[in-house]
Protein backbone atom coordinates (compact mmCIF):
# COMPACT_ATOMS: atom_id res chain seq x y z
CA UNK A 1 0.00 0.00 0.00
CA UNK A 2 1.32 3.51 -1.36
CA UNK A 3 1.27 6.20 1.87
CA UNK A 4 -1.28 9.21 0.72
CA UNK A 5 0.20 11.87 -0.06
CA UNK A 6 -0.70 15.00 2.19
CA UNK A 7 -1.80 17.87 0.84
CA UNK A 8 -0.26 21.46 1.11
CA UNK A 9 -2.82 22.85 3.47
CA UNK A 10 -2.48 19.89 5.36
CA UNK A 11 1.22 20.10 5.80
CA UNK A 12 0.56 23.79 6.68
CA UNK A 13 -1.60 22.73 9.79
CA UNK A 14 1.05 20.08 10.72
CA UNK A 15 3.66 21.75 10.85
CA UNK A 16 2.58 25.44 11.70
CA UNK A 17 4.93 27.03 9.00
CA UNK A 18 6.55 27.56 5.92
CA UNK A 19 9.88 26.55 5.10
CA UNK A 20 13.22 28.72 4.28
CA UNK A 21 13.01 28.06 0.49
CA UNK A 22 9.34 28.91 0.94
CA UNK A 23 10.32 32.74 1.87
CA UNK A 24 13.14 33.40 -0.26
CA UNK A 25 10.93 32.16 -3.04
CA UNK A 26 8.48 34.52 -2.38
CA UNK A 27 11.12 37.32 -1.68
CA UNK A 28 12.69 36.75 -4.88
CA UNK A 29 9.39 36.80 -6.48
CA UNK A 30 8.17 40.62 -4.64
CA UNK A 31 11.11 41.69 -5.16
CA UNK A 32 11.12 41.02 -8.87
CA UNK A 33 7.54 42.66 -9.22
CA UNK A 34 8.18 45.31 -7.39
CA UNK A 35 11.54 46.12 -9.02
CA UNK A 36 9.85 45.83 -12.21
CA UNK A 37 7.17 48.68 -11.14
CA UNK A 38 9.66 50.57 -9.74
CA UNK A 39 11.28 51.05 -13.17
CA UNK A 40 8.40 51.44 -15.25
CA UNK A 41 7.52 54.28 -12.61
CA UNK A 42 11.18 55.95 -13.31
CA UNK A 43 11.11 55.37 -17.09
CA UNK A 44 7.49 56.41 -17.19
CA UNK A 45 8.54 60.23 -15.39
CA UNK A 46 11.46 60.40 -17.27
CA UNK A 47 9.58 60.06 -20.87
CA UNK A 48 7.18 62.64 -19.39
CA UNK A 49 9.87 65.22 -18.32
CA UNK A 50 11.39 65.10 -21.63
CA UNK A 51 8.68 65.53 -23.41
CA UNK A 52 6.59 68.14 -20.99
CA UNK A 53 10.57 70.02 -21.88
CA UNK A 54 10.47 69.88 -25.35
CA UNK A 55 6.97 70.74 -25.79
CA UNK A 56 8.01 74.16 -23.31
CA UNK A 57 10.63 75.15 -25.91
CA UNK A 58 8.96 74.39 -29.14
CA UNK A 59 6.26 76.70 -27.68
CA UNK A 60 8.69 79.29 -26.89
CA UNK A 61 10.12 79.09 -29.90
CA UNK A 62 6.75 79.48 -31.77
CA UNK A 63 6.30 82.75 -29.71
CA UNK A 64 10.02 84.07 -30.53
CA UNK A 65 8.84 83.33 -34.18
CA UNK A 66 5.28 85.11 -33.83
CA UNK A 67 7.10 88.17 -32.30
CA UNK A 68 9.83 88.26 -35.28
CA UNK A 69 7.80 87.84 -37.98
CA UNK A 70 5.29 90.22 -36.67
CA UNK A 71 7.75 93.01 -36.20
CA UNK A 72 9.37 91.74 -40.44
CA UNK A 73 6.02 92.00 -41.77
CA UNK A 74 5.21 95.37 -40.56
CA UNK A 75 8.36 96.70 -42.02
CA UNK A 76 9.49 98.06 -45.57
CA UNK A 77 13.69 96.77 -45.43
CA UNK A 78 15.29 94.55 -42.98
CA UNK A 79 19.26 94.65 -42.59
CA UNK A 80 20.98 91.82 -41.57
CA UNK A 81 24.23 91.69 -39.09
CA UNK A 82 27.36 90.41 -40.19
CA UNK A 83 27.73 87.61 -38.17
CA UNK A 84 23.64 86.89 -39.51
CA UNK A 85 22.89 86.38 -35.73
CA UNK A 86 21.27 90.37 -35.87
CA UNK A 87 18.21 91.81 -37.70
CA UNK A 88 17.20 95.39 -37.83
CA UNK A 89 14.01 96.12 -38.82
CA UNK A 90 13.02 99.44 -40.59
CA UNK A 91 10.13 101.32 -42.07
CA UNK A 92 9.69 103.74 -44.73
CA UNK A 93 8.10 106.95 -43.00
CA UNK A 94 7.99 110.61 -44.22
CA UNK A 95 10.82 112.04 -43.10
CA UNK A 96 12.66 109.00 -44.00
CA UNK A 97 13.68 105.40 -43.15
CA UNK A 98 13.32 104.45 -39.26
CA UNK A 99 14.45 101.74 -37.04
CA UNK A 100 11.28 99.88 -35.81
CA UNK A 101 12.97 96.83 -34.61
CA UNK A 102 16.16 95.13 -33.73
CA UNK A 103 17.14 91.04 -32.66
CA UNK A 104 19.96 89.55 -32.07
CA UNK A 105 21.26 86.86 -29.75
CA UNK A 106 22.71 88.02 -26.69
CA UNK A 107 24.33 84.95 -24.81
CA UNK A 108 22.16 82.63 -24.46
CA UNK A 109 18.42 84.64 -25.05
CA UNK A 110 17.34 86.35 -27.75
CA UNK A 111 16.75 89.96 -27.47
CA UNK A 112 15.02 92.64 -28.69
CA UNK A 113 16.53 96.29 -29.28
CA UNK A 114 15.56 97.52 -25.78
CA UNK A 115 18.07 94.52 -24.42
CA UNK A 116 14.41 92.81 -23.53
CA UNK A 117 14.43 88.72 -23.94
CA UNK A 118 12.28 87.82 -26.47
CA UNK A 119 13.11 83.99 -25.25
CA UNK A 120 15.52 82.40 -23.39
CA UNK A 121 17.88 79.42 -23.68
CA UNK A 122 18.40 80.25 -27.47
CA UNK A 123 21.99 78.35 -28.48
CA UNK A 124 21.76 79.51 -32.41
CA UNK A 125 19.59 82.44 -34.63
CA UNK A 126 20.19 82.83 -38.04
CA UNK A 127 18.61 85.58 -40.47
CA UNK A 128 19.70 85.79 -44.21
CA UNK A 129 18.03 88.15 -47.10
CA UNK A 130 19.26 87.57 -50.40
CA UNK A 131 17.19 91.06 -51.25
CA UNK A 132 16.57 92.85 -47.91
CA UNK A 133 12.95 92.30 -47.72
CA UNK A 134 12.71 88.54 -47.76
CA UNK A 135 14.12 87.17 -44.64
CA UNK A 136 15.17 83.18 -43.30
CA UNK A 137 14.84 82.89 -39.90
CA UNK A 138 15.93 79.85 -38.09
CA UNK A 139 16.12 80.06 -34.11
CA UNK A 140 17.71 76.58 -32.13
CA UNK A 141 16.35 76.31 -28.56
CA UNK A 142 18.01 74.12 -25.71
CA UNK A 143 16.57 72.78 -23.08
CA UNK A 144 19.53 71.05 -20.28
CA UNK A 145 16.90 68.84 -18.65
CA UNK A 146 19.73 66.40 -17.24
CA UNK A 147 23.16 66.75 -16.44
CA UNK A 148 25.32 69.70 -17.63
CA UNK A 149 28.19 67.36 -18.57
CA UNK A 150 26.07 65.08 -20.65
CA UNK A 151 24.69 66.79 -23.60
CA UNK A 152 23.25 63.20 -24.80
CA UNK A 153 20.21 64.14 -22.34
CA UNK A 154 19.47 67.81 -23.58
CA UNK A 155 16.32 68.40 -25.20
CA UNK A 156 16.72 70.82 -28.45
CA UNK A 157 14.28 72.16 -31.12
CA UNK A 158 14.77 74.25 -34.39
CA UNK A 159 12.33 76.42 -35.60
CA UNK A 160 12.46 77.40 -38.95
CA UNK A 161 10.36 80.50 -41.22
CA UNK A 162 10.69 82.89 -44.09
CA UNK A 163 9.21 85.93 -44.32
CA UNK A 164 8.30 88.80 -46.17
CA UNK A 165 8.25 92.86 -45.81
CA UNK A 166 4.86 93.61 -46.43
CA UNK A 167 5.37 97.86 -46.95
Amino acid sequence: MRPRPISAAARLRSDGGFTIAEIVATIAVTATVLGAGVATYIGTLKSWEGTSSLARIQREASLAMDVVVAGIRTASYVEIGGDDDSLSVYVDTPGGDSLMAVYYQNGCSLVDVDGGVVVPCVSAVAFSSSDGRTVNIDITLVDDMGTPDNPSDDQSTLMSSTVACRN
